[in-house]
Order: structure tokens, then C-alpha cells, then sequence
């Protein structure tokens, strides 16, 4: 009885989004539709010889040298490899989101929406307005790194956003639901939040000329340091963790239950926009374990947390209030 209810939940929440991202199509011009789908047709192409070719390991290759890092430094008893090889439950659910991941089977939602949005928006830009923000520099290193710290400063916002809208909190706390970093569990999100995410950062971000080739090598960038910063290592990087990049050990510090730590750290690439609009934490107690007060995930297993997470979602978004008080206890 359960299990069916899971299946008409789920049915009825499917529906209604469904419902409402065809509602949003026929806003948009035939002709840009059109362009669309042919951008979508030679993406199917692509990712047909992707799961054909070396591309897959390539793509399997930071995981795995960060997983090497991650047994050498922390030795194989506390490694993440030894609990991805016996997994809990909660390792479970990042495992199975882990490989569609990979093998790029969940990111489809989010990549169409993204990568439409890259094709979409410049394109209702530029038939209703004449006015162009793209930003262009001779030196393409310069060029990748200022879209790299926009993205970023996006990211900011859209990660600290998932946490004080209470609807979007319902989709984010599946990634928080973890009680273990296991490196994949950087790949833990449902899949409806990667693309509702995937189309807030990827708007601003083609005003200011980021292609698609771009975004995929951004991605890569992204995919390297998210890993890292999911591994129980506990690097700091001195003044570089402080200033330039975010380490491990204060990525940890955003998934901790102590007080101290709520609603810190939402950088992904920098610490700079965490210390510049004041959710650094600058303390010096360290959190050894992770989890989000009133879990009530990894029981059940995996369809039945995102299907709840995405009736949640639903009830939230058109029920209820939009915001939250401070810190992660509140948000249940």
C-alpha cells in the first residue's frame, strides 16, 4: 500500500510539473523552439558516443583520482572507497545518483534546460531588446576565469537562496540528507533541483557570452573541486583555503549540525563572496560528522526520499510560506 502511494504521489507531482514547463513552451517563438530541438537531436547524438567511446572514463577519471587521494591521505579503513564498496544507506542513494550522473541519464533534464537556456534566452534577448551584456576579452584564460568567478558568484546566491526558500529547500535537502562524504556525494541532488538550478545560474550567465562549449569545460572545473570538497580530507590550504579556494575541511563545515556552523560557507569555488556578504565562518571548531537536523532520509530508500522531497516541494511552493528564520533547525 505504501509503495503505491509512492507511485500516485509521484504520478500527481510529475503531472503538474509537466503541466507547467509545457504552459512556459508556448510562451516561446516557433522559430527558437525549432532551434531547440535540433541543439536537442545532435546533444541525443552526442551522448550516444559518449557512453560509446573514452569519454566515459574520462569523465569517471577526477572521481577516481580523488578517491585515490582521499585512501592515501586518510588510509583505507577511514577511506571513501571502503564505504562505497560496503554501503550504508545513505552511500547507496550516492552511489545510484552518482552514476546517472556518469552516465548522463539524470543530468538530461538539467543539461536541456541549461544548455536551452544558453540557446534560449540570448536569443528572446535579442529579438525583443537591443541591448547586448556580453563581455568579451582577448585572452581567453581571462575570458574562462571572469565566467568561472561570475558562475561562481551566481552559485553563490542560488545556494544560499536553496536555503532560506523553503520550497527550494525541500529539493536541496536531499544533498544535506547525507550522513557520510564519500567524494560522489557531490553528484547527491535530485534531479529536479539540477535543472531548476542548472536554469537560474546558466541565464545571467548567457547575457555575458558563456557558450556551450564553455559550460561544459566550467562543468569539468566545477565536477574536480566539488569532489574534493565532498571527501572527509581534512585540508585547509592555509591562506589559500581563506582567500582563493574553498578547502575541504570548510565545505564540511556548510553540511555540519553544530549551531555555530548553520547557514555557512555556501561558497563552491571561492570563499571570497561568503566573506564579502558575511556567512564566512571563521571559528575554529571543525564538525567531524554530517548530517541536517529532523533527517528524515535514508530509510527508505532513494524513491521514496526524492518522490517525498518532490511532494514537499509542491506543498511548499504552493501552500506555503516562501522564507525561513535563520539557521538549518527551522527548516523541516
Amino acid at each position: 500500500m505504501k509503495n503505491r502511494n509512492v507511485t500516485l504521489y509521484f504520478i500527481l507531482s510529475a503531472s503538474i510539473l509537466t503541466i507547467l514547463g509545457l504552459s512556459g513552451l508556448t510562451l516561446i517563438p516557433t522559430e527558437i523552439l525549432v532551434g531547440l530541438k535540433n541543439k536537442a537531436i545532435k546533444y541525443l547524438n552526442m551522448q550516444h558516443d559518449y557512453l560509446l567511446s573514452s569519454a566515459l572514463f574520462f569523465s569517471l577519471l577526477p572521481t577516481l583520482i580523488v578517491l585515490t587521494i582521499d585512501c592515501i591521505v586518510l588510509g583505507y579503513p577511514n577511506s571513501a572507497i571502503k564505504r562505497l564498496l560496503k554501503p550504508s544507506l545513505t552511500a547507496r542513494t550516492d552511489l545510484i545518483l552518482y552514476l546517472c550522473v556518469l552516465t548522463r541519464t539524470m543530468p538530461l533534464v538539467s543539461i536541456f534546460v541549461s544548455a536551452g537556456t544558453l540557446y534560449i534566452f540570448p536569443k528572446l534577448f535579442e529579438r525583443y531588446t537591443d541591448i547586448s551584456f556580453k563581455i568579451q576579452f582577448d585572452s581567453p584564460i581571462i575570458q574562462f576565469f571572469f565566467l568561472v568567478m561570475v558562475q561562481d558568484f551566481v552559485e553563490y546566491w542560488r545556494h544560499r537562496l536553496a536555503h532560506r526558500v523553503s520550497w527550494w529547500w525541500q529539493l536541496h535537502k536531499v544533498h544535506h540528507s547525507a550522513t557520510e562524504f564519500n567524494v560522489i556525494t557531490v553528484a547527491r541532488t535530485h534531479p529536479l533541483e539540477l535543472a531548476f538550478s542548472a536554469m537560474l545560474v546558466y541565464i545571467p550567465l548567457s547575457l555575458i557570452g558563456l557558450n556551450v562549449e564553455t559550460f561544459f569545460i566550467i562543468k569539468l572545473f566545477y565536477s574536480m573541486q566539488g569532489k574534493l570538497q565532498h571527501s572527509m580530507i581534512n585540508w585547509r590550504w592555509g591562506w589559500v583555503g581563506k582567500y582563493i579556494f574553498l578547502s575541504p575541511v570548510d565545505h564540511r563545515i556548510h553540511h555540519s549540525c553544530e549551531k555555530e556552523h548553520w547557514d555557512k560557507n555556501f561558497g563552491h569555488i571561492t570563499p571570497l563572496w561568503d566573506r564579502l556578504f558575511g556567512t564566512w565562518y571563521d571559528g575554529d571548531v571543525v564538525n567531524e560528522t554530517i548530517n541536517v537536523t529532523g533527517n528524515t532520509h535514508n530509510k527508505k530508500g532513494i524513491i521514496n526520499d526524492l518522490v517525498f522531497s518532490q511532494l514537499d516541494f509542491l506543498k511548499h511552493l504552493l501552500l506555503k510560506k516562501w522564507s525561513f528564520s535563520y539557521g538549518v533547525r527551522k527548516k523541516k
